[in-house]
């Protein structure tokens, strides 16, 4: 299993309460790319969905305390890819009270596919998910990653993905 070398282009839609309407916002302006005046990075998680225990109780908590510590390596931003539906995705930002981490709807999995990180769960009646990965992003260049190969659950504390990201990504 291999993402490819920068961020697929893809437009991901953000919902306008004033307007009502959704709006989109390309890769580009989240990621920036390699005509970026100035250095974008971004810690770019995948997840198999919101409201999920491991995502709820451990990956998501860990990337939000731990902003500060990353942005002393140059971090700005903390963006998550979940398949799931933009109010799936809001309401799981409330219900943790994110302030650091943005959350990208891939409602029908075609940026997650692009990623070359889409799997099937319908064996579990979940549909299409993502793997779990953490990519370092730099200006739109991936330029590490960490891609899940094993069931979370049976991984140790210090291994997860969000300590190799503190650790081995930066």
């Amino acid at each position: 299993m291999k993402h490819p070398n920068y961020v697929p282009k893809f437009d991901f839609l953000f919902f306008n309460p004033i307007h009502g309407n959704f709006v989109p916002h390309s890769t580009t302006e989240i990621f920036g790319d390699e005509n970026s005046p100035y250095q974008k990075k971004t810690i770019l998680i995948g997840l198999p969905g919101a409201f999920t225990p491991v995502c709820t109780t451990y990956q998501i908590p860990e990337f939000e305390e731990r902003f500060d510590e990353l942005k002393e390596f140059g971090i700005e931003q903390i963006c998550a890819v979940l398949v799931n539906d933009g109010w799936v995705l809001g309401a799981w930002q409330q219900k943790l009270n994110l302030q650091n981490i943005r959350l990208l709807s891939d409602g029908n999995g075609e940026f997650t596919e692009r990623m070359n990180m889409l799997v099937s769960y319908r064996h579990l009646h979940f549909g299409w998910r993502s793997w779990r990965y953490v990519c370092l992003v730099n200006n739109g260049k991936i330029e590490k990653s960490w891609i899940e190969t094993v069931s979370y659950t049976h991984l140790r504390a210090h291994e997860t993905p969000e300590h190799r990201v503190c650790r081995g990504l930066l």
